[in-house]
């Protein structure tokens, strides 16, 4: 017999609706949606047997990476949330014109103009900067990066373009990288054209993680001479900034074989990984943490492991999802979340790794699709609604549920109740019965 609901409990909230609408609107925690990008028609063709993957978004939404197209090539792709430059929503093939097999987006700033590489057969890798108008004294549309570097190497490859139109760029030189800014104008107290920040001198290459408007950079340096490899995380400001002199900064971290720097955002905080453990180093101290390393602590009994992003207002996304670690997480305000756990309608994707986030907290990244794909994804926060059954109706069943599930502003959501905490803030409460109340039909 089906169960009716509890009307004792039903008459204590009728008391209480005139405080659900007196709350905040019903978003206070948050909830983020997952969209697919999609590929360029191919699949699997990729690194990682990938589909696409995503490497950067911008303020906007837009967001960059690679994807298969139906031929087994790979393209950098333009992924679009609104039409923009001539171009329609959704995904864009942005490949060189050029003879080339391979292509691939590796960042897109504020204004829209991206860097990538292009691979043509018998020949170097050629890095490219794509415009969607006239700018940085270049031609809308594609233009070589080599040219403009003036450096001759065996390949040279741009990885970051900040809103100032800088490029931070990593060359192949024999077997070693080295890493180089390429400036449109005088800034960070340099003159425009090329800089080389940091050269191997025995064994040693040097990764490249972020850089932020004011020219700050992270990157990892690689030391094959040892035994095992180590990787040590460094900092460099080419000024001074938040009472630290200008030059490289220490990252103290601990583990003196395995630190990486991944993350710079405008306000010099830097995120990475020391060991297994996720971190967050601070020029100066912010949010109730002190300057320095800080790191990321544990969701429940898991370490919050490595940290691959940070936007400007502290929040942080990583995770490890082929174990050591909590698969997917986010950071902000002290707390790490279970990613994977706020995201609705629940969605059974897996291996999610992201790899940027922008201001307005969306994220891309790759990972597995409940089709067993690999693809582009973007999370986008959302306020997720009490119907559980996906059917448009919201009635005795989701009162029932809810009834079984409220707890109070004092106690961490059940995991059997995360459908019904709909504004993802870990507490079934008045803010989520506020919903409830709002779009309940009373059928079911």
């Amino acid at each position: 017999m089906p169960r009716e609901p509890n009307f004792q409990f039903g008459f204590v909230f009728v008391g209480l609706i005139h405080a659900a609408f007196l709350t905040p609107p019903p978003c206070h925690g948050q909830c983020y949606a997952i969209t697919d990008l999609g590929t360029l028609g191919g699949t699997g063709s990729i690194p990682f047997g990938a589909g696409s993957i995503a490497y950067s978004i911008n303020d906007a939404g837009q967001v960059v990476g690679e994807a298969a197209t139906v031929g087994g090539d790979t393209h950098a792709f333009l992924w679009l949330p609104t039409p923009a430059y001539g171009l329609p929503a959704g995904m864009n093939d942005l490949h060189w014109p050029l003879d080339a097999e391979t292509s691939f987006a590796r960042d897109i700033n504020n204004h829209g103009y991206v860097v990538g590489n292009s691979d043509s057969v018998g020949s170097k890798p050629v890095g490219f900067i794509w415009l969607p108008s006239p700018a940085l004294g270049l031609s809308r549309g594609w233009n070589v990066f080599d040219d403009l570097a003036d450096l001759k190497f065996n390949s040279v490859e741009p990885a970051i373009i900040n809103n100032e139109g800088a490029i931070l760029s990593e060359r192949w030189w024999s077997d070693t990288h080295s890493l180089f800014l390429w400036l449109p104008k005088p800034m960070y107290g340099l003159p425009s054209g090329t800089h080389i920040i940091a050269e191997p001198i025995y064994l040693e290459d040097y990764h490249i993680g972020g850089f932020n408007d004011f020219g700050q950079v992270v990157w990892t340096q690689h030391n094959t001479h040892t035994l095992p490899d180590s990787y040590f995380g460094s900092v460099w400001f080419p000024e001074a900034a938040f009472g630290l002199e200008a030059g490289y900064q220490s990252l103290e971290a601990t583990n003196p074989w395995n630190n990486r720097a991944w993350d710079i955002n405008n306000l010099g905080q830097v995120v990475g990984r020391d060991g297994d453990a996720g971190f967050v180093w601070l020029p100066q101290a912010a949010n109730g943490l002190p300057a320095g390393l800080n790191y990321l602590g544990t969701v429940g009994s898991e370490l919050v492991g490595p940290a691959k992003a940070i936007n400007d207002a502290m929040v942080i996304v990583g995770g490890s999802p082929y174990g050591g670690g909590v698969p997917f997480f986010l950071w902000k305000e002290g707390t790490a979340f279970n990613l994977t756990e706020m995201l609705r309608p629940p969605v059974t994707w897996s291996v999610m790794i992201p790899t940027d986030i922008n201001n307005a907290g969306w994220i891309v990244g790759r990972g597995t699709n409940p089709d067993g794909e690999t693809n582009a994804f973007l999370l986008t926060p959302t306020c997720a609604d009490f119907d559980l059954l996906r059917d448009g109706d919201i009635g005795v069943l989701e009162l029932l549920v809810f009834e079984d599930c409220f707890l109070g502003p004092e106690n961490p959501v059940a995991v059997t109740c995360r459908d019904v905490d709909v504004d993802c803030d870990r507490d079934v409460d008045l803010r989520d019965f506020s919903v409830l109340q709002r779009t309940y039909t009373g059928s079911r």
